[in-house]
């Protein structure tokens, strides 16, 4: 049997808080009843047209990573019961991405999970396969000529970016496309490891190119493509081995990005392997560029030595705050220091 039908709506959810972070704002609210679901609408600020952007919760956190960097919403919520009841809308509340950071953490360690608490997703284009990795006990994922990833709408919609992995490229990779991100072959930024004996980073932006060449590359190496506006750097392997002026081929929209393909319809896709892709909000250091290679990197360059923590933060992989650390399976673990800066860690509790 259903619910009875009754025709008294719930109360306005109360207590709507919002946390900005590096890609992502953090909804949390007060319980209002049992068998109650929550809708949350959003507006930009200072605008009244409040849009659905998600229906039918059951918890009391939301985690909006389809936010743009920069741009401030004002967000509501409405319970509904199970007759359909609707609450009036909640006391709206304002909240934007604050700072920068690594926005995306994907090991590829034999699953998809993401573990830089914005909670963003890779979808593949074919079920998911893991081989061995770029060091021992770690593993990458397999990309085959049917093969590709595509990543968050979002990842690379501000001026400056950085994007770091390990890489192998099979025997048989010639002109595969690495990466790419932009909305069409005339407006993307793409690498291709190997193309006439050449690694190319490349820029269109449809009668302009700019390109970064440098030797081809095989077996397992580091790339990082470093962005700040139209100043672009790639490092192999933690060095430094090119840069140029891309202002004028930048696409300016780079919306649709992936893994394993370009934006043309006869582009080929990638065979080889991709591991512990990093994605970040700003153009990183040359420093952090040789940390996220080594694995040191944590979430930050560098803390000061006197700063004192402040707050320490619990999520589960799909960036839902939690009151403790998981006693099972990964917990990611997010420490705010005095100074303002934020480590971000990985902890693995196992069932023993």
């Amino acid at each position: 049997m259903g619910s009875p039908v009754e025709f008294d709506a719930p109360s306005a959810p109360t207590g709507l808080a919002a946390t900005g972070r590096n890609a992502s704002v953090m909804l949390e609210w007060d319980e209002v009843a049992d068998e109650v679901t929550y809708t949350v609408l959003r507006a930009e600020s200072g605008s009244d047209d409040f849009n659905t952007i998600a229906r039918g919760l059951h918890t009391t956190a939301y985690l909006d990573n389809t936010v743009t960097p920069g741009v401030a919403y004002d967000y509501k919520l409405v319970a509904e019961d199970a007759s359909c009841n609707r609450s009036v809308p909640s006391a709206s509340v304002e909240g934007e991405t604050v700072g920068n950071g690594m926005t995306a953490w994907f090991p590829l360690d034999n699953s998809m999970d993401e573990l830089a608490v914005n909670g963003w997703s890779m979808r593949t284009h074919e079920d998911p396969s893991f081989r061995a990795g770029y060091k021992d006990g770690i593993k990458a994922l397999f990309f085959r000529k049917t093969q590709y990833a595509q990543l968050p709408y979002s990842a690379f919609s501000g001026d400056s970016f950085s994007l770091a992995l390990w890489t192998r490229i099979g025997a048989a990779s010639e002109g595969d496309y690495l990466f790419s991100t932009g909305v069409s072959e005339d407006e993307t930024l793409y690498l291709t490891p190997r193309t006439e004996g050449e690694m190319r980073l490349v820029a269109v932006n449809g009668d302009v190119t700019r390109q970064i060449a440098v030797p081809a590359i095989q077996d397992w190496n580091h790339v990082a493509i470093v962005v700040d506006g139209g100043d672009v750097k790639l490092y192999l392997n933690g060095e430094c081995v090119g840069s140029d002026d891309f202002s004028d081929a930048m696409p300016q929209c780079r919306l649709l990005s992936y893994l394993g393909r370009g934006h043309g319809l006869k582009d080929t896709y990638l065979t080889g392997y991709v591991g512990d892709l990093r994605i970040f909000n700003h153009a990183i250091t040359p420093e952090t560029v040789k940390e996220t290679m080594t694995g040191e990197y944590s979430g930050v360059s560098q803390i000061v030595d006197d700063a004192e923590v402040v707050a320490v933060e619990y999520y589960s992989p799909q960036g839902i705050r939690l009151d403790a650390p998981a006693p099972v399976g990964i917990t990611i673990v997010r420490t705010i220091y005095s100074d303002g800066r934020v480590v971000t860690r990985k902890v693995i509790a196992d069932r023993n």
